[in-house]
């Protein structure tokens, strides 16, 4: 018979999870990390301040959705 893996729920409320300052105004707040997922992925929310932007950049080494 073959053992099944079940990976145990994280399930973070909004505002809970690691707050990160962004130069130029905001916050991120980090939900899940690669260690939390295994490597498969990184989830936060981003909480801008009016007017801030992002510079044009790339993470060639990581696929991204936004």
């Amino acid at each position: 018979m073959k053992e099944i893996s079940v990976a145990t729920p994280i399930i973070r409320a909004a505002g809970q999870g690691d707050k990160r300052a962004l130069l130029g105004g905001g916050v991120q707040t980090w939900k899940l990390l690669a260690e939390d997922t295994d490597g498969a992925f990184f989830l936060f929310e981003d909480a801008m301040s009016r007017d801030k932007t992002t510079p044009l950049h790339r993470h060639p080494d990581s696929d991204e959705t936004i």
